[in-house]
């Protein structure tokens, strides 16, 4: 036994060890993510022109963006012009078939009569246009399709016509044709920096793509890109077929080469759900070309924000500081909030105050404002193979825990075994530069296993630690020693998910719920086998005759309404905690908790989780006055109650796009209030137990008076 022990203490030594090349790589990953905390306020130029349409002309236009700016914008969206776009502003006009042909009898000798001079096509749309310069830019730019396909276009001094069959509408609706030359001067003249809004237009060539950004690049003034649509430019034939775009000479590698030479992001979109970004065919091929030279993109969807009652001005500043600090968001995408109000000025004024007051929250949360910062290239490749070593070793030490009296050989085995094991499994989780692969697959795995090994780990240290020893203090070293123990392995899954993949968020932690779960559940069957159902100190020799009897006991035992309410407490707390895994959902979460939790991220900018502090360390601070009063019972149910905060700091580097250094500060904040919380939950109940001690002491009194 004496062998085994010195073998654990070996093993502890050894973790420690390993432990150093993790925290190197932790190092160098929040050097990385501490150069890139430059964040961008882009406003939809679209959408404020449609809105400022109701006030008047151009020049108030302009005055608005001129407000947005003073409010703190630092980019205007220069959009790819599309007929669907010329269509919502109302510069085109688009007919289908049986529209067209009611306008041709109502007005025979009218100017779309007269122009074509003959039968219109069924199944055709019809584009009309009075502008002749926007005409032209659009005959112009869909001159191949026109010449492919035999599409008809008519023109007088006056209007222009252009006659596409309705089978390519759909995809023609949405291409890019042209940049407007004149916008771009007026927001470069504003002071804005210019985010660029292409969209994909089938069959274009390399040399038509680079004649079209030629004066984009001379303006020296363009930041980025962030492409409309569900396909990169040049990824599509004519046809609508997907091209063989990565070839040398395509338009879509000159699009890529270009985003590289001229040093400009590409926007990755989030999701409505904050998980993953919006998908768009080449984008991998892309990425990979940019060495993940890419900004994640934040953007509150129309959907939410036109719903009643849901969103207000200072939530949405709440939102845009959680996107930059919690989920790696370097440009702020402003779409305009109506909140029910119906004056285009007011609606105007409303969206410039939210950009100065989201402006100045993150500021002071120590982001600053401009072009948005992307992450240098991070990927592991030599440090990698290291890394699971610490989880090998860190894995022998809990089957030790176990009370199986091997003989030293045995684990001296074991040790040998999975050390090569460890090294194999780095070797094969090294980074290959892209965004999927077999090694992502090996580092989630690494990642889940870590996710819940630790928090048993420092279970089964905090047990041990009160089966030493039981006073009031005792909960400051369970605590520490506790924290230490999740925090390693927070910082171990948070390295060896350190990959740009990972970081952007292009790749994931998997197997969030079954990760809370899995715990709870190994250190539940730990706890039976060492203590029975109730905590014995010192702990008696246990086997499977002991167990089986506790088993056939429990089996044997009425159930009473205060167990069966116990158990329906216990299932609800059950299915509430697992409801709220990973990303809840705000409506599963109350009023008050979001007033918290807003309140801590004003404060703390990296608010600790609840879990932490308000239920896993508490939880732990009673433990050994429980077990010093004798109430053994209930420090089964008190360390489930830890596992879900130790489960919770693990948990916390999975989310790999917080950044490192956030995922630190939020456990240190976390320990700090949950001791503080734990220790006057342990002086409110020494007090409650003494109130209750002389109530009865003076019950007794006065029954032996009589009085």
């Amino acid at each position: 036994m004496n062998s085994n022990k010195r073998i654990q203490q070996i093993l502890v030594l050894l973790i420690i060890v390993a432990m150093i090349p993790v925290f190197y790589v932790a190092y160098q990953r929040i050097q990385v993510e501490e150069q890139a905390r430059q964040v961008e306020i882009v406003i939809d130029t679209e959408e404020i022109y449609l809105s400022a349409a109701g006030l008047g002309n151009r020049e108030q236009y302009l005055n608005a963006l001129a407000d947005f700016k003073a409010a703190g914008a630092t980019t205007a969206t220069l959009y790819q012009k599309t007929m669907k776009l010329l269509e919502e502003r109302g510069d085109i006009s688009v007919l289908e078939y049986p529209e067209a042909a009611t306008l041709v009898r109502s007005q025979p000798e009218g100017a779309l009569a007269t122009l074509i001079g003959g039968p219109l096509r069924p199944m055709s749309h019809y584009i009309l246009v009075d502008d002749l310069q926007i005409f032209d830019h659009m005959t112009h730019s869909l001159a191949r399709a026109m010449q492919e396909f035999g599409w008809k276009s008519f023109r007088n001094d006056s209007l222009g016509v252009l006659e596409i069959p309705s089978a390519y509408w759909d995809l023609y609706e949405g291409v890019g044709l042209w940049y407007d030359q004149q916008e771009l001067r007026e927001y470069i003249d504003a002071g804005f920096l210019i985010q660029l809004r292409p969209a994909n237009r089938p069959g274009i060539t390399a040399e038509e793509l680079l004649e079209e950004y030629r004066p984009l690049v001379d303006s020296g003034k363009v930041t980025g890109v962030v492409v409309t649509g569900t396909k990169l430019p040049g990824t599509e034939e004519l046809s609508g077929k997907i091209a063989e775009y990565s070839q040398p000479q395509s338009a879509f590698t000159a699009f890529v080469d270009l985003l590289r030479k001229e040093n400009w992001y590409y926007g990755l979109v989030e999701t409505m759900t904050q998980l993953d970004s919006i998908h768009l065919t080449g984008d991998e091929v892309l990425l990979q070309s940019l060495d993940f030279q890419a900004v994640r993109v934040y953007a509150i969807q129309r959907a939410e924000l036109d719903k009643k009652d849901w969103l207000t001005e200072k939530g949405i500043e709440e939102r845009w500081l959680r996107a930059a600090v919690d989920r790696n968001i370097r440009v702020v995408y402003l779409r305009l909030f109506e909140n029910q109000l119906k004056n285009q000025e007011d609606i105007l004024s409303l969206n410039q105050r939210i950009v100065s007051s989201g402006v100045e929250s993150l500021r002071h949360a120590g982001f600053t404002i401009g072009k948005a910062s992307s992450l240098q290239p991070f990927h592991l490749v030599g440090w990698m193979i290291l890394l699971p070593l610490a989880l090998a070793w860190t894995g022998v030490l809990f089957l030790m825990q176990w009370g199986v009296e091997g003989k030293p050989w045995i684990w001296w085995s074991l040790l040998v075994l999975v050390t090569p094991i460890a090294l194999v499994a780095g070797y094969l989780a090294r980074s290959s530069g892209g965004v999927g692969g077999s090694w992502v697959s090996m580092r989630q795995l690494l990642a889940f296993a870590a996710q819940v090994l630790f928090p048993v780990m420092a279970g089964i240290f905090a047990m041990k630690q009160l089966e030493r020893k039981q006073n009031l203090l005792q909960g400051w070293i369970l605590a520490c020693g506790s924290f230490l123990i999740v925090f390693s392995g927070g910082v171990l899954l948070g390295t060896v998910m350190s990959d740009n993949a990972f970081m952007l968020e292009l790749q994931y932690f998997r197997g969030v719920k079954i990760g809370f779960l899995l715990p709870l559940l190994i250190l539940g069957l730990w706890y039976f086998t060492r203590y029975g159902f109730e905590f014995r100190s010192p702990v008696t020799s246990r086997g499977w005759v002991e167990m089986r009897r506790d088993l056939k006991q429990l089996l044997a035992s009425p159930i009473t309404v205060i167990w069966a309410g116990f158990a329906v407490v216990a299932a609800g707390a059950l299915f509430y905690y697992v409801l709220r895994s990973g990303n809840a959902s705000v409506q599963a979460i109350s009023s008050l908790e979001l007033q918290m939790r807003a309140f801590l991220e004003r404060v703390l900018v990296a608010r600790p989780r609840n879990k932490e502090f308000l239920i896993g360390y508490p939880s732990l601070l009673l433990m050994p006055v429980f077990a010093k009063w004798g109430q053994r019972f209930i420090v089964g149910p008190l360390l489930a109650l830890a596992t879900v905060g130790w489960v919770s700091v693990v948990n916390s580097f999975a989310h790999v796009r917080s950044g490192m250094w956030i995922s630190m500060t939020r456990g240190f904040w976390g320990i700090a209030l949950g001791v503080i919380l734990g220790f006057l939950a342990v002086g409110v109940l020494l007090l409650l137990s003494r109130l209750v001690r002389r109530y009865w002491e003076e019950g007794g009194e006065h029954a032996k008076t009589g009085s």
